[in-house]
């Protein structure tokens, strides 16, 4: 099982001086480029702060409308339940490379998609042009993004944070072009399903 220890901070971090987890297990790998993923996260006062970076030469991005299928496009996604038990509810956000957000909240009963105003907490900047349409270009090299997550946003789902283990998992789909459906700890399934909160890995918080 992969392990992350994600760092506290009074102020914004030195971002350098932090290591990065890396997206980079292909368990349905049929075709097309393998492409690097890397997300950096730090806690900043009450706020879940995730720097992705992500390799790209073919980015597409079509989905403009939050909760929408933004799975289709380049797109990263992060599922995770601040318990340290294992269960079967989480969080299940997916942003594509132009900032388009899916975000619903999953148990074992379904899932219910977040609303425009819980969307609307969830802070997002890329490096691409947030809302407008990507098509795949000869000069793309790939796209940064930047997510912000209050920890209040999350307590309205879940009631008080207050562990310091948390599981999760992360992915990275591709495109028009390139697949990927890479994730970072791995999944044993026989078709690509990134929804396996049973086989997330573990956020450990210092």
């Amino acid at each position: 099982m992969e392990t992350y220890k994600i760092s506290s901070f009074d102020h914004t971090p030195d971002w350098e001086q932090i290591s990065p987890l890396t997206i980079d297990n292909y368990p349905w790998y049929e075709k097309g480029m393998k492409q690097d993923t890397s997300v950096k996260l730090a806690l900043v006062k009450d706020r879940l702060h995730l720097k992705v970076s992500a390799s790209d030469l073919h980015s597409s991005a079509h989905v403009v409308e939050n909760n929408g299928s933004v799975y289709l496009d380049s797109c990263f996604e992060f599922f995770f339940r601040p318990e340290a038990i294992e269960n079967d509810h989480y969080i299940n956000l997916e942003i594509n490379a132009i900032g388009t957000i899916y975000l619903a909240v999953r148990n074992e009963e379904g899932k219910r998609r977040a609303s425009h105003e819980e969307i609307n907490q969830v802070e997002v900047i890329t490096s691409l042009v947030k809302g407008v349409v990507k098509e795949v270009s000869p000069d793309d090299r790939g796209w940064d993004m930047d997510i912000i997550i209050p920890l209040s946003f999350i307590e309205g789902f879940y009631g008080k944070v207050d562990n310091n283990q948390w599981w999760a998992n992360f992915y990275r789909c591709g495109g028009d072009l390139d697949d990927q459906y890479a994730t970072w700890n791995p999944v044993e399934t026989p078709a690509p399903d990134f929804h396996q909160p049973r086989q997330f890995g573990q956020l450990i918080f210092d």
